[in-house]
């Protein structure tokens, strides 16, 4: 089977969002579950199709903030939209704070892998 993404909302525990890349939407919810040890499967899951050719490499921040995300700048620590006060600027593949010009890079605390990236 082809791996699937999907964008998770954690609704039982922390709030906070997530990418997980599985084969289905039962898998999903179960690798969510796995790593953020609820007792619950209370998640509001919806399919994120045009990031399934991420499941074997990094995700762009580019990708998603363009797909609605925001960025947390690592130098300034402000939140990066597709616009507003600290608008993504972009420079070819990559994506810079508005506000104070670091990259934006996409941290893989975020994201849910059957498989690891190997690290660099």
């Amino acid at each position: 089977m082809k791996c699937k993404a999907y964008v998770c909302s954690d609704i039982c525990c922390y709030k906070r969002m997530y990418i997980v890349f599985a084969d289905n939407l039962k898998e999903a919810k179960i690798m969510l579950t796995r790593v953020k040890g609820c007792e619950t499967v209370d998640f509001d899951i919806s399919r994120e199709a045009q990031l399934d050719k991420y499941c074997n490499k990094p995700i762009p921040a580019q990708i998603l903030i363009r797909t609605g995300w925001f960025g947390i700048c690592p130098e300034c620590c402000n939140n990066v939209y597709i616009d507003g006060k600290s608008t993504a600027i972009y420079k070819g593949s990559k994506a810079y704070c508005g506000y104070c010009g670091e990259e934006l890079v996409v941290s893989e605390d975020i994201v849910l892998r059957k498989t690891p990236l190997k690290k660099l």
